[in-house]
C-alpha cells in the first residue's frame, strides 16, 4: 500500500521514535531540507561531511526509514565501517519503520562497506561513517581499501546507476574518501556536497580548492 506523501521533515515530526531526537533534529533542521531534494531524478550524489557526534548517523537511520516509506518497493544497502555496526544501523532503520518487520525485512540490509551484498540490489544506498577513527583514515592502506570497497561493493549494487548513493562522514585526510570525492569528476561523478560546521578550517580549505576551482 502506499504510503501517505510527506516531506522528510513531516515524517519526522509524525514518527514517535523520531521524535526522540527532536532536539537534534531542531539543530539539523537545514540537513532535513537537503535530504528532501535526493531522488533518481533529482540529487542522487550527496557528501555530508560532518565530524562525529554531528548527527552522521542519525540522518542516515532516518532518512533510510523515510525512504523506505515513501518508496513502497525500494531496498536500502546501508555500510559503515564493519559487519556489526551495520547490521546495528540496519536494525535502527527498521526501528523506526516497525512495517518493515512485518512486510519485508530484507529490504534493509546493513553491512561493512568492505563486504559485497547479496540478493537485491539497491535504491538508496547510505555509507555512513566509512572508517573506524581518525588512526584508520591516516593509514594509506586502509583508505585504498575504502576507496576500492566504495568502486566494487556500494557502486556495483545498486538496481540503476541513477538511485542514490549518499555519505555521511568526517574528513580526515585530503585522501580519503571525502578527500577524493569533493574533487569535481572524481569516479566520473559530480556530487552534492554539505559541509557542517561553516566554520570548519578543514572543510573551508577544501572548499575553496575544489569548489571554486
Amino acid at each position: 500500500m502506499q504510503a501517505e506523501e510527506m516531506t522528510f521533515r513531516e515524517w519526522c515530526a509524525k514518527n514517535p521514535l523520531a521524535n526522540r531526537h527532536c532536539d537534534r533534529l531542531r539543530f539539523l533542521s537545514a540537513d532535513l531540507d537537503v535530504l528532501q531534494m535526493v531522488s533518481p531524478g533529482g540529487v542522487n550524489r550527496l557528501l555530508r561531511v560532518a565530524p562525529e557526534g554531528a548527527g552522521n548517523t542519525t540522518l542516515a537511520t532516518l532518512f533510510a526509514a523515510y525512504y523506505l516509506d515513501q518508496n513502497p518497493r525500494s531496498v536500502v544497502h546501508y555500510f559503515t565501517y564493519s559487519r556489526r555496526m551495520g547490521e546495528i544501523g540496519a536494525r535502527k532503520i527498521k526501528q523506526y519503520n516497525p512495517c518493515l518487520i512485518k512486510s519485508d525485512p530484507d529490504r534493509v540490509k546493513g553491512t561493512s562497506i568492505h563486504v559485497s551484498l547479496c540478493g537485491s540490489g539497491a535504491d538508496l544506498t547510505i555509507v555512513d561513517s566509512p572508517f573506524r577513527n581518525m588512526q584508520d583514515a591516516l593509514c594509506p592502506s586502509i583508505r585504498e581499501q575504502v576507496w576500492g570497497a566504495l568502486l566494487e561493493n556500494v557502486r556495483t549494487r545498486m538496481n540503476h546507476p541513477d538511485r542514490p548513493i549518499l555519505i555521511f562522514s568526517p574528513i580526515y585526510h585530503e585522501d580519503d574518501l571525502i578527500g577524493r570525492l569533493v574533487c569535481p569528476g572524481e569516479c566520473g561523478e559530480d556530487w552534492a556536497k554539505v559541509y557542517y560546521p561553516e566554520g570548519n578550517r578543514m572543510f573551508d580549505a577544501f572548499r575553496r580548492k575544489y569548489d571554486d576551482a
